[in-house]
């Protein structure tokens, strides 16, 4: 009797531990960025941890090879931030934010209130809102002036 008595509290500790974590998941924004261009692209995200954190992390170097999508973060609802960058001075920066990256990557890291660093390493980076769930980011081909 006791045994099954531990293994019923067992499993229900187990489950509840899943839903939580399920629900901390789906309180998140799943980013995919698709690559419209004819050139890999390298990208950045910043945003926040959790919902319940409200410090800005960022995290890259992912790769989009042409013609691709990729998931590459999972980042809280609100405002976020990406940038990309490709061969041939092709890049996809915005115009809303400047932060800090580390070339080459990988980057996974606080981002500092108070940045600095060479003027190379500071991208313009564009600003996303979104509530949880899915969002597509779409990285067209590149303007005349940036084409291989």
């Amino acid at each position: 009797m006791r045994a099954k008595w531990g293994l019923s509290t067992g499993v229900a500790l187990i489950s509840l531990t899943l839903v939580g974590t399920g629900q901390a998941w789906s309180q998140m924004v799943s980013l995919t960025v698709c690559n419209d261009s004819s050139v890999l692209a390298t990208v950045v995200i910043v945003g926040g941890p959790s919902p319940s954190d409200n410090r800005l992390f960022m995290w890259g170097w992912y790769n989009a090879n042409s013609g691709d999508c990729v998931r590459p973060a999972n980042v809280a609802p609100g405002a976020f931030y990406v940038y990309a960058h490709g061969p041939y001075n092709v890049e996809w920066p915005g115009t809303d934010q400047r932060f800090c990256v580390d070339e080459p990557g990988p980057i996974n890291r606080l981002v500092s209130q108070r940045p600095s660093c060479a003027i190379n390493l500071s991208k313009w980076f564009k600003q996303f809102q979104a509530a949880a769930g899915q969002y597509l980011w779409r990285l067209p081909p590149p303007t005349r002036a940036q084409s291989p």
